[in-house]
């Protein structure tokens, strides 16, 4: 299961001329299974338990041709989105549409690595688990749709 919370804007800045850019916090686990395969570099450590944002971000196939003329040593190098730094370890592959995208999200163009603790994830309170965040699952296979949605019920989640 990977936890995403709302997208929202940044700025790239530290080039001739800043750029409002389209972002989404994720988990480490988000990209795993065989579409979050990185074209360039990798995605997050799903095993990185660095509390809130662990300064690493992967970017669209879109920003890197864009802006960066497709650079294939774009890994390593340093954004500024704000006043914070953070490392480019990936670039997803042309196509990639963002999981759990709404149509208004869908330009998303980085993905902010977070963990489960701190910003921009404080510890859940039992009541307010998905107020600002969006759960994306696969189902394990032969599990049936109903037998999943008991199994999170249970654990206090109410899906719509």
């Amino acid at each position: 299961m990977a936890i995403t919370g709302r997208g929202a804007n940044v700025n790239l800045t530290g080039s001739a001329q800043p750029l409002r850019l389209s972002f989404k916090q994720v988990t480490p686990n988000y990209f795993r299974g065989p579409r979050g395969i990185p074209a360039v570099g990798r995605t997050f450590d799903p095993h990185d338990a660095t509390p809130g944002y662990n300064l690493e971000v992967v970017i669209s196939d879109g920003l890197w041709r864009r802006e960066f003329g497709a650079d294939p040593h774009i890994v390593g190098r340093v954004l500024r989105l704000d006043n914070d730094a953070y490392r480019v370890v990936g670039v997803m592959p042309r196509g990639f549409r963002d999981q759990g995208s709404t149509s208004d999200e869908q330009n998303v163009e980085l993905w902010l690595g977070a963990g489960f603790a701190g910003v921009p994830f404080p510890p859940p309170l039992r009541d307010s688990r998905l107020s600002s965040r969006a759960v994306v699952a696969r189902l394990r296979p032969g599990l049936p749709v109903a037998a999943a949605q008991a199994h999170l019920n249970a654990l206090g989640y109410i899906a719509e």
